[in-house]
């Protein structure tokens, strides 16, 4: 196991633009892999963020391209 290669919540948060109390919220629901330590801190591997975080662009509707004349 490579060190570097895994990041902290905190780390991850700032990758992903969300809350440390988010990755976490994620890391227990599964829906982003991560390790748990026995002293309780989470480590998680830096490819499974930077995967998570372009599903996570993919899901949901395209956004509505506005032109000028629809802006108020």
């Amino acid at each position: 196991m490579n060190i570097e290669e895994y990041l902290t919540t905190r780390e991850a948060a700032c990758i992903l633009d969300v809350t440390c109390s988010r990755v976490r919220q994620l890391l227990r629901s599964s829906d982003l892999k991560g390790y748990r330590l026995p002293a309780g801190l989470w480590l998680i591997k830096r490819q499974d963020v930077e995967d998570f975080k372009i599903d996570r662009r993919k899901a949901g509707r395209p956004r509505k391209e506005e032109d000028a004349s629809t802006v108020a």
